[in-house]
């Protein structure tokens, strides 16, 4: 029996060191040259806005006596560069695009600022700093259009007009139902290629200590695997046709919002609570290709909270709308942005 008992244990020993010298192996041969570009807390170069004490990686473009439209990533912990496609509303509009605070190049802030409340109260601020007094109009895209329901709900008077641009989840029933579709259980391949974008991810060498996770996680989401429900998102399921260039990533950002609303034991979210006392326009908009939250998605679960709201399938384009068909985007916005709000 102990004969037995000791060939096991020894067995063991033996894989474990078996794989770790195969882990060790591992690292040195996924070595080389990954980039995280700096954040505006060093790098001086890059535009920026502070508003209430809170400076973020940012920019502006239109005249300064237009109309404010303020321009909300998805995420959380992606950046604006992929909705840099709306630009051209700057011809009309003074448009204010903005990386969420910790998110993108905007800089990296301790974990307890990372909250839905300081998000919320950052747009709003935003909204009223370059608004001078009057209503912005939001375009919201997945998160962002989250965001805008909330802020929209929180401060309905702030608000003439909103896009909410395939918001994955407004409430809770719409979180479970997207929880069911959105599962994720890796093969081996996919397994070992998380394994590797790990390794790789070690290599960073700056320019901040949140660099290694934060190329990580934007690695994570680039992953080419047949059991990625991200593919959902996109036409024909090939994330290929997807506009989503980035800059960089915010890991903590990502992790502590969606942790602290799905992490736990239940779902509890509702972000459009107040939003019967926005008296603005609203306007839909989704990918026709969009398995996961697309037109079904939003009639079902969101839009019976806006009475009034239109909605605009665009065809032939996924989640990322925007950079997809920027041209007949463009043209749908346009059209609702001039709009007489109610």
């Amino acid at each position: 029996m102990l004969k037995w008992l000791k060939r096991i244990l020894l067995a063991l020993v033996a894989l474990l060191g078996v794989c770790l010298v195969a882990l060790l192996i591992a690292y040195f041969a996924a070595a080389g040259e990954y980039r995280v570009p700096a954040t505006v807390a060093k790098d001086t170069s890059l535009p920026r806005l502070t508003v209430k004490g809170v400076t973020y990686h940012g920019e502006i473009h239109g005249p300064k006596d237009a109309p404010v439209v303020i321009v909300i990533h998805g995420g959380p912990g992606n950046d604006y560069r992929y909705l840099l496609p709306l630009k051209p509303l700057a011809d009309t509009y003074r448009v204010v695009f903005y990386d969420q605070r910790g998110t993108g190049l905007s800089p990296r802030v301790p974990r307890e600022e990372l909250t839905l409340n300081n998000m919320i109260e950052d747009l709003a601020n935003i909204a009223k700093h370059f608004g001078k007094g009057q209503k912005a109009r939001l375009i919201g895209h997945s998160w962002g259009a989250m965001l805008a329901s909330a802020v929209a709900g929180r401060y309905p008077k702030l608000f003439s007009h909103i896009v909410l641009a395939e918001p994955g989840l407004l409430t809770t029933e719409a979180a479970k139902a997207f929880m069911k579709k959105f599962r994720f259980m890796p093969g081996l391949k996919s397994g070992l290629s998380l394994i590797w974008l790990w390794l790789q991810s070690r290599h960073v060498k700056g320019p901040d200590k949140w660099a290694k996770n934060d190329l990580f996680f934007a690695s994570l989401t680039g992953l080419d695997a047949p059991e990625n429900p991200l593919k959902g998102y996109a036409c024909n399921g090939d994330k290929k046709t997807m506009h989503i260039p980035m800059w960089r990533y915010g890991m903590d950002a990502s992790m502590e919002i969606q942790g602290k609303a799905m992490g736990g034991k239940t779902i509890s979210i509702n972000l459009v609570k107040g939003i019967e006392q926005y008296k603005g326009k609203t306007l839909f908009v989704t990918g026709s290709c969009n398995k996961l939250i697309g037109a079904p998605h939003q009639k079902r679960y969101h839009m019976k909270f806006f009475p009034g709201a239109t909605l605009k399938v665009i065809k032939d384009a996924g989640h990322t709308m925007f950079g997809e068909k920027p041209k007949v985007t463009l043209k749908i916005l346009r059209d609702f942005l001039k709009s007489n709000p109610k």
